[in-house]
């Protein structure tokens, strides 16, 4: 068990294990040291440190069953006092998120959390959460009383043996109840260019890159001691609609903008075909989106006729505004629409915003206007609703869309444990936000991990694209 592999990711960092976040790069890394109660892949809740759970009083009250044998680094057992102090660790205000993301304070900030014995933790909400297993899986498992990764990790394989800035060396956990495999160590490094991240695999410094440019997947295909390992993420690329006032307010225009872009040229001139168009607000891995549902189709003289209807007039002004990075596109996305919308009779004008940051946060503030090229990426779907388009919450990424019966079906699924009826009440929610268009939907990306051929027995990839191991 002596073997390494060097890995390459667009960031590479030990954060708070409660931080916030769906970046791909920082939960690769948390997964590999940490377990959570519950995994999800978009339609099925497993176990993971529990090992069997019970809804209760309408999605008010949950009951994880502690499955026995998961033990830390140190050797002791992971049990109910660990499962309460991490919960209520990572449901303080103090916990931040990543660009903005939404807490755990949320949604369990204000709940009782107690364990009853020593392998079972129960948690009370105020407000019922049919939904509280899908925000579950990256809530990392402590042992109780953590501050620092001086006291360790979690329940995960692998451990920490070395750290410093951009570089961090994970090796493989020995013991009771902690499977064995190869390679022994993992060495991650960081390197923020996707070409640069692609050259390391193609040069034989590297044995896997997350997120290779496209131009490096295409040069990649006629080299055969490499190959390209991909997934279909759960990722929403889309622009938000500023609804606060006229004439976004108005669902014609609304239906326009999405009628006016051809997705399909979009997916194959700016992502070389590594996509496809979204039906909704969701992706294909989300519970609740509706497959009967057709992409809006290009339609060029049917979104000049509803703008005409809805009373704008040619040459209205659009502002679109879109980041230079996350998404990478992001400055081709708004060139795109720009043009699209100019043909549609729009005077649309890109502003570009450099810094990520501030542009996230201006966002959140609801200091933009116009349209905001961004990525819906929680897989949980009540998470995108309640944050995004609940106007009672009017949380960090609503943009003034409002519907009073949509909010009333999203208060009925949450109270709602039947999977079965729930689903068709997300059904329900999807076709009418698809018409009501708050958002310009445009793609689910295809992401990809670039490897070494040299390297593919021992290290590969799940269904949502995370490091896996094979036992040796």
């Amino acid at each position: 068990m002596t073997e390494s592999r060097t890995i390459v990711l667009p960031a590479v960092g030990l954060e708070d294990p409660h931080l916030c976040t769906d970046s791909h790069a920082v939960l690769t890394l948390r997964r590999l040291m940490f377990q959570g109660l519950v995994s999800y892949d978009g339609a099925n809740l497993r176990g993971a440190l529990a090992e069997g759970w019970e809804i209760e009083d309408e999605g008010h009250r949950w009951v994880f069953r502690l499955r026995e044998g998961a033990r830390f680094p140190d050797g002791r057992e992971c049990g109910a006092a660990d499962v309460v102090y991490s919960l209520k660790r990572a449901a303080s205000p103090e916990v931040q998120g990543q660009l903005f993301t939404v807490t755990w304070h949320e949604y369990i900030g204000q709940a009782e959390i107690e364990a009853s014995d020593r392998t079972t933790v129960i948690l009370r909400n105020p407000q019922p959460v049919a939904d509280l297993g899908e925000l579950l899986p990256d809530l990392a498992i402590l042992p109780a009383g953590w501050q620092s990764y001086a006291d360790g990790t979690g329940t995960g394989d692998w451990g920490i043996e070395e750290h410093e800035d951009g570089r961090t060396v994970l090796r493989r956990r020995d013991g009771p109840g902690v499977g064995r495999g190869s390679p022994g160590r993992l060495e991650l490094r960081c390197e923020g260019d996707p070409f640069a991240r692609a050259g390391a695999v193609l040069e034989g410094r590297a044995d896997l890159a997350l997120d290779p440019h496209p131009e490096e997947l295409d040069r990649a295909g006629d080299d055969s001691r490499v190959k390209a390992l991909g997934w279909d993420s759960p990722l929403s690329v889309i622009f938000f609609i500023d609804c606060r006032g006229a004439p976004l307010s108005d669902p014609r225009v609304r239906r326009a903008l999405n009628l006016a872009v051809d997705r399909e040229r979009m997916i194959e001139q700016l992502l070389h075909g590594r996509a496809k168009p979204l039906n909704g607000v969701f992706s294909d891995r989300h519970f609740g989106r509706d497959p009967r549902a057709d992409p809006y189709p290009f339609d060029r003289e049917q979104a000049r006729a509803l703008l005409r209807e809805a009373g704008v007039v040619e040459g209205t002004p659009l502002v679109i505004n879109a980041p230079t990075r996350l998404p990478e596109e992001g400055p081709a996305l708004a060139a795109f629409l720009a043009e699209a919308y100019g043909e549609a009779g729009l005077a649309a004008r890109v502003v570009l915003h450099e810094d990520r940051h501030e542009y996230a946060r201006k966002v959140a503030a609801k200091e933009l206007s116009g349209l905001c090229c961004f990525d819906s990426s929680p897989l949980s779907t009540y998470k995108v609703l309640h944050e995004k388009l609940d106007s009672r919450f009017a949380g960090t990424w609503w943009q003034g869309f409002h519907d009073d019966a949509v909010n009333d079906l999203l208060s009925r699924a949450s109270a709602t444990s039947n999977t079965a009826e729930r689903r068709q009440l997300y059904f329900h929610i999807y076709r009418m936000l698809r018409d009501a268009a708050p958002w310009v939907f445009l793609y689910q990306p295809r992401r990809f991990w670039l490897q070494r051929r040299d390297g593919d027995t021992d290290l590969g990839i799940d269904e949502l694209g995370f490091l896996v191991t094979r036992a040796g």
